[in-house]
């Protein structure tokens, strides 16, 4: 395809990984793990002046774990000790990434799974307007929405 002359190339893009700012790593890592199935991939402190260049940072101190999802996906926890990471009550209105999605075979079964293990839920299981999913949500342990989706064929 021809580029129109005044416009740039912008090269294809393909989501890498979703990073998520932790206030206890370990505890994280355990809530993925555990209620998921996501494996650990990669632990790296991080800190110096690469990191301080692209955060914008001075100072910067961040402990890091990439997560990998049975399907492939990519969670990146973040756990930053200067800044330290604060808590927050994140609502799904909020302006900035309000949630992230995973994909189940067994909704039903994934979601008395979470309950038992008492993640915080705000619906049961329920159908899409289009009938074509149901769907639920629920928080992590630092109240990140993650929207839990089985597709239906």
């Amino acid at each position: 395809m021809a580029q129109r002359p005044g416009t740039s190339q912008v090269s294809s893009a393909a989501l890498r990984h979703v990073g998520l700012t932790v206030t206890d790593l370990a505890r994280s890592a355990r809530f993925y793990r555990e209620m998921f199935g996501f494996v650990e991939v990669r632990f790296m402190n991080e800190s110096g002046p690469f990191l301080e260049t692209v955060t914008g940072i001075q100072g910067v101190h961040v402990t890091t774990l990439k997560m990998q999802a049975p399907s492939g996906g990519i969670v990146e926890l973040l756990q930053y000790h200067n800044p330290s990471s604060l808590g927050r009550d994140q609502h799904i209105y909020l302006i900035g990434c309000s949630h992230f999605a995973l994909t189940v075979s067994d909704i039903d079964g994934q979601y008395k799974h979470l309950l038992a293990h008492n993640v915080p839920m705000l619906s049961e299981p329920t159908l899409s307007q289009d009938g074509k999913a149901r769907v639920f949500f629920c928080k992590d342990p630092d109240g990140i929405l993650i929207e839990v989706v089985e597709e239906l064929r």
